[in-house]
């Protein structure tokens, strides 16, 4: 049986997380600035799914939740988000994510599992940013 380990992501697994979100069609900009709150899922060593948090004062975007299309439906996707939620909320964070480059069916499954990840406007985006 395969070996299916969620950790924090390292810079060396930068380039695989960059190659699975283009290839889920997902923002790959910024990923790098933001590797410290990321998390990677590793199948036998080799990275099956991503999800990072955007860290600000006071608040967080989820961003970068892809699962390799092979490792899908199996609730992956759903694991690594919570991880990369759980690690913020203890610390009084509150999470939000954007419009842009989120798929609907994360959306979705995400909701069908009773997780809502507020939209955040991006008035509020900036807001954050410069807080």
């Amino acid at each position: 049986m395969s070996h299916l380990a969620i950790d924090r992501a390292t810079p060396d697994d930068g380039p695989p997380m960059l190659a699975l979100l283009a290839a889920s069609g997902l923002p790959t900009a910024g990923l790098m600035e933001h590797l410290v709150s990321a998390y990677v899922a590793k199948r036998d060593g080799r990275i099956v799914g991503t999800a990072a948090l955007e860290l600000y004062e006071g608040g967080a975007l989820l961003r970068s939740v892809a699962v390799d299309e092979g490792e899908r439906g199996g609730g992956l996707g759903r694991l690594l988000t919570e991880r990369a939620i759980g690690e913020a909320l203890p610390q009084g964070v509150a999470v939000g994510r954007r419009a842009e480059g989120w798929r609907d069916d994360v959306a979705r499954a995400l909701h069908r599992i009773g997780l809502v990840v507020p939209l955040l406007g991006e008035h509020q985006v900036m807001r954050a940013r410069l807080g």
